[in-house]
């Protein structure tokens, strides 16, 4: 292909002239099947550079990216005749217990929405390929995310080659070029087999291929995984995605958002994953516990070793490849499993029984989904989607909806709509009408009415949204109708179900501001372990409405009183419930989600409605966390109180709340998980947080951490320093001279006032004490650091750096340079009074 052409639009071309494209690779490289009596192909044509007919010189190839060149070097195999050959081959089954495999179609798995989005997030695609709102569920599955609904369309397929690289096992087998080469010519045969089978049933699909080699160091791992167990693929696999840039989530999550970064990025409308594991002779050709390959229905990969008991990798390959699009396991064997039933094996099977079973039809016939054999059963069509099809009626084939859309208010945005007529060639698909049943959406179609779409080929409306009247924190539903002459029965109508969610608003002018994020001295002295002095919150405390015996898991404790008035977004509160899952309300006394946790972010939460609109919510490291009840010998931690008003009335108001050494609900053996909230009055009255970290678990509770405060009118202030040592949140007036909020007087270096001399001496240790850092604060005054936030404090000649000799000189002045204000600061340096110079918060007037 042309640089600057799209693979796809010019796949579509060729189909739309009488082609069948059966494998792409990107950039530019594509499998075609072409009768020249229908329209000739050649070089200029939609993008096309090159034609090859004949097989491709091996110059020619080693031009090429790798995954275009792996699939020139499978198409030599192809016209060559070799593939045909190895499919012959493979047609008998392996003998002895090499022929029968364990069940290898598992359920599609659980995945955390809210991971999923952040994953996407990162990566700047937003999802929107939900075919149903999920709100409300605790749980969703990969399936549900649509990503492999019917073998239909394109597919992106992406195969790892996972290599040890001997840092934790031994390092006992290593992936050689050839057989690395082997696979993806494997691959490509059993793709290229699904995609000549769609032909036979009036269907279309293509396959983009991808690949990532072994001497990739995102695909090594210090496991060697064939001395594993299947069970623990998530060793390597969780590794592998990580280094991939997918940070949240389980192995799950993280490939299901790789999957649909594939589909948004090169433009296909379903795609999966494939784990490749290298067993070579001598190594065993299994896993530990038995399993070669399996899959999940409805994806998100499959996972498949080199040598899979004796099965060829072509034949095991397209095997999983069907489970990904819901085909049923069709062999049984007593003793190892398989089908046993002739019912629907799972609810995406577009109801099609499993009628070729062998535990349940005496005459089952060879099949793929049997035996691996190169042949379909009568069955395995419709699972897939292709039995949707009717010769010579149009079928309509929606997108999957739009359930998860997030907007800011008051915008306006689009989407793009596919609609798709999966009907043969000859057929029409009449769109008669197409509308919205909401004024803040409509519907802009490519033509007037009615827009006629030709078999196998598809339009584009767009969706408009109009959000100026929406409320911040609502959620709002739409439907789209689509009336067409769909399945041969003109007036039909088809219903897209939109959900949109409106997000919350950050706050900018709220007097809210970050003093100091990251690690900072003062604040990291300022941890008070409250084990020694504070209260710990009873076991019997805490409860949990909805599942009373997850209390201590997902609970909440409260109210607890402060000892003192304390101010949050305008409003003074006396006390506070505290959950064990990282945070806390002021009003709402449920900080769970019908009795679990939810992971959430502060300004957008997915899934939407925000969980805590009614609360006044603070939420330091919220997270999965549990504590374990006494009763079961602890070991989870527990949760103090302290109130400094209440032990020391003559001190400043604060109240303190620690999470002692919690642990993590989805890994019980991390136990460290220590942090606290410090709520304070400062001298003037003003009210501050402070969210301190003493330590984070080693599970990777530090990135999934949400941490900002919540205001139950939709207001939010995110904190999004999720690996933070420190952060120091204040409130104060807003500034309208446009600096930016006050909330600290420059030159009160150790936070009380008046400026004098010990905040000289203060001031003069933190910069001249130069071991504290190094030697354990072991200067003048052994164990003191004398540190201070903000810096602003001791920035008292406004420079903008760290506080150094020239602050000192000019503090010292400003205090003993007495007669300035009787003699018009006449003192050492005649006219200047040397008062401490406003920088950052650090702006009330000097007294």
């Amino acid at each position: 292909m042309q640089p600057g052409s799209s693979l796809i639009d010019t796949k579509n071309w060729i189909q739309n002239n009488g082609g069948k494209v059966t494998l792409l690779a990107q950039p530019n490289g594509l499998i075609a099947y072409w009768d020249e009596s229908v329209a000739k192909v050649s070089a200029g044509s939609a993008g096309i550079q090159k034609v090859f007919s004949e097989a491709i010189p091996a110059l020619e190839i080693s031009k090429r990216p790798p995954a275009v060149s792996a699939l020139m070097r499978f198409y030599n195999e192809l016209v060559t005749g070799r593939v045909q050959d190895a499919t012959r081959k493979s047609l008998a089954a392996p003998l002895g217990e090499d022929a029968y495999l364990k069940p290898d179609a598992f359920p599609s798995p659980d995945i955390d929405y809210q991971s999923f989005l952040q994953n996407l997030a990162e990566k700047g695609i937003q999802n929107n390929r939900l075919k149903k709102p999920f709100w409300n569920q605790e749980k969703m599955t990969a399936g549900d995310l649509g990503n492999s609904e019917v073998m239909i369309g394109t597919v992106a397929v992406t195969l790892f080659f996972v290599e040890s690289n001997g840092t934790i096992d031994p390092n006992s087998y290593t992936w050689t070029t050839a057989h690395r080469d082997s696979v993806l010519n494997l691959a490509l045969a059993g793709l290229n087999w699904w995609a000549t089978q769609a032909v036979s049933y009036n269907q279309s699909v293509s396959f983009m291929i991808n690949y990532y080699a072994p001497t990739d160091s995102r695909c090594q791992t210090g496991y060697e995984p064939i001395l594993h167990s299947s069970s623990q693929i998530d060793l390597w696999i969780d590794k592998i995605m990580t280094n991939f840039g997918y940070n949240y989530g389980d192995i799950f999550t993280k490939v299901a958002a790789f999957n649909s970064w594939q589909i948004a990025t090169y433009q296909t409308d379903w795609a999966y994953s494939a784990f490749v594991e290298y067993n070579p002779f001598p190594a065993p050709s299994a896993f530990t516990n038995g399993y070669s390959a399996f899959a999940y229905f409805g994806g998100p990969f499959t996972n498949l070793l080199f040598r899979s008991f004796s099965w060829a990798f072509n034949q095991v390959f397209p095997h999983e490849s069907g489970h990904i699009f819901y085909a049923c396991d069709e062999y049984y064997q007593p003793g190892y499993g398989g089908c046993t039933s002739c019912t629907p094996c799972n609810s995406h099977s577009h109801n099609t029984p499993n009628g070729n079973c062998e535990y349940c039809n005496p005459s089952s016939v060879a099949c793929m989904m049997r035996g691996n054999s190169f042949t379909l059963c009568a069955y395995t069509p419709g699972q897939i989607g292709w039995g949707l099809y009717h010769a010579g009626v149009p079928v309509l084939l929606l997108a999957p909806s739009w359930s998860d859309l997030m907007a800011d208010s008051g915008s306006a945005i689009t989407q793009n709509l596919r609609i798709r007529n999966i009907g043969d060639s000859p057929t029409t698909l009449t769109i008669s009408d197409i509308q919205s049943d909401q004024t803040w959406l409509t519907i802009t179609p490519p033509a007037s009415y009615p827009n006629n779409i030709a078999g196998q080929d598809s339009l584009d409306y767009t969706l408009n949204f109009n959000l100026s009247s929406l409320t911040t924190g609502g959620y709002y539903d739409a439907k789209v109708f689509v009336t067409s002459n769909d399945s041969g029965v003109p007036g039909t109508v088809d219903t897209i179900p939109i959900s949109l969610y409106i997000k919350c608003n950050s706050v900018n002018q709220s007097g809210y501001v970050f003093s100091e994020i990251g690690h900072d001295p003062y604040w990291a002295s300022q941890f008070r372990d409250l084990t020694l002095i504070g209260t710990k919150i009873p076991d019997n405390s805490f409860y949990n409405t909805y599942i009373p015996n997850g209390k201590l898991d997902d609970g909440t404790a409260g109210p607890i009183g402060l000892g003192f008035n304390f101010d949050y977004f305008g409003q003074s509160y006396s006390s506070l419930y505290i959950g064990v899952n990282g945070a806390v309300s002021f009003t709402k006394s449920e900080l769970n989600v019908n009795g679990y946790f939810q992971a959430m972010d502060i300004l957008s939460p997915t899934p939407p409605p925000h969980p805590f609109l009614d609360a006044q919510l603070i939420s330091i490291f919220w997270n999965d966390l549990w504590l374990k009840d006494d009763a079961q010998g602890g070991g989870h931690g527990s949760i103090y109180t302290y109130s400094n008003t209440i032990s020391n009335p003559s001190a400043l108001d604060s109240f303190i709340v620690e999470w002692y050494r919690v642990g993590n609900f989805n890994a019980a053996s991390d136990t460290l998980t220590t942090f606290e909230l410090i709520l304070s009055k400062d001298q003037s009255g003003q009210s501050n947080i402070a969210l301190i970290y003493k330590d984070v678990g080693n599970t990777g509770l530090g990135t999934t951490a949400t941490i900002g405060l919540f205001n139950q009118d939709c207001e939010a202030y995110p904190i999004y320093d999720r690996n933070g040592d420190i952060v120091y949140v204040g409130t104060a007036p807003v500034d309208t001279s446009g600096t930016g909020p006050c909330a600290i007087v420059p030159g009160e270096v150790n936070g009380t006032p008046p400026i004098a001399l010990p905040d000289v001496i203060n001031l003069v240790n933190y910069v001249f004490d130069k071991d504290r850092l190094a030697a354990g604060c072991l200067g003048s005054d052994p164990g003191n650091c004398w540190t201070f936030a903000p810096l602003c404090r001791g920035d008292v000649n406004g420079s903008g750096g760290s506080p150094n000799l020239q602050d000192v000189i000019y503090l010292v002045n400003f205090v003993f340079d007495k007669d300035r204000p009787a003699t018009s600061c006449l003192g050492s340096s005649p006219g200047n009074c040397w008062t401490p110079v406003a920088s950052g918060v650090c702006c009330l007037p000097v007294p």
